[in-house]
């Protein structure tokens, strides 16, 4: 039997945008920009354009992305 779950924890939802105080915020990569398995993570404000912090992580590896991701919003939510 496979079990799918996700650990929410403080970091998991992100805070609005320190500059404009936007919600409009969402998690991306470059992943399709280059030829490198290497992908640099980053949340970013939809309304403003501003990013916070970028994560390296290996995007053909699920645990390695789902780690960066964390760490992504975890950097994004010191922040604010």
């Amino acid at each position: 039997m496979k079990l799918n779950f996700k650990v929410f924890d403080l970091y998991t939802l992100l805070k609005p945008c320190p500059f404009c105080g936007s919600k409009n915020i969402e998690i991306g990569d470059d992943s399709g920009m280059h030829d490198s398995c290497w992908a640099e993570i980053a949340v970013y404000c939809n309304s403003c354009g501003i990013s916070g912090p970028s994560v390296s992580a290996d995007y053909n590896n699920k645990l390695y992305y789902s780690y960066g991701e964390y760490e992504a919003r975890k950097n994004w939510n010191r922040r604010v």
